[in-house]
């Protein structure tokens, strides 16, 4: 009886050894899942991060293209306001409106500090090119001073009269 009763007694020790072996593999399956998924959200989210870190320390420029352009002219050559980017855009495929394309020097000193008369060292510059060269502030671009023409862009971090004439004079 005896022996009976520890062969039974091993029985239900190995039934209790299988049962809690199975309840181990699931909690383990289980927690297997939650890690995959915790990994591909991690994944994800470093993607995202990754796309968000360059889309905002990516610099802001002006157009370079006259593509998609309004008739619209600026009232002057020497602007104290923005000038909008449909205008840049037509003033880039011809200066005035007609002729031969045209060139933008823009400043931001809204972002950037400016020296008390980078305007009027600018408004100079614009001066000598009295039909093509347009000047305008931007608090849009990255730049301290933005130089745009057709299919280019330059940017200066300090003023440069022979950067900005070279550039105006290609």
């Amino acid at each position: 009886m005896e022996e009976q009763n520890s062969k039974q007694e091993k029985r239900r020790l190995k039934k209790e050894e299988k049962i809690k072996n199975k309840a181990q593999a699931k909690r383990k399956k289980a927690m297997k899942g939650i890690l995959n998924t915790v990994y591909v959200f991690l994944i994800i989210f470093g993607i995202i991060w990754v796309i968000w870190y360059f889309a905002s320390s990516a610099k802001v420029l002006p157009t370079i293209s006259s593509q998609g352009h309004s008739e619209d002219v600026p009232k002057s050559h020497i602007l104290n306001e923005e000038m909008p980017e449909s205008v840049q855009k037509h003033m880039l495929e011809h200066a005035d409106g007609g002729g031969a394309p045209g060139k933008i020097i823009q400043y931001n000193c809204t972002k950037f500090e400016c020296e008390e008369d980078l305007v009027d060292k600018l408004t100079a510059i614009a001066k000598k090119f009295p039909k093509s060269v347009y000047l305008a502030p931007s608090s849009k671009y990255d730049g301290k001073i933005i130089l745009t023409a057709p299919g280019k862009v330059k940017i200066l971090e300090e003023f440069d009269e022979k950067k900005i004439n070279d550039f105006l004079n290609k």
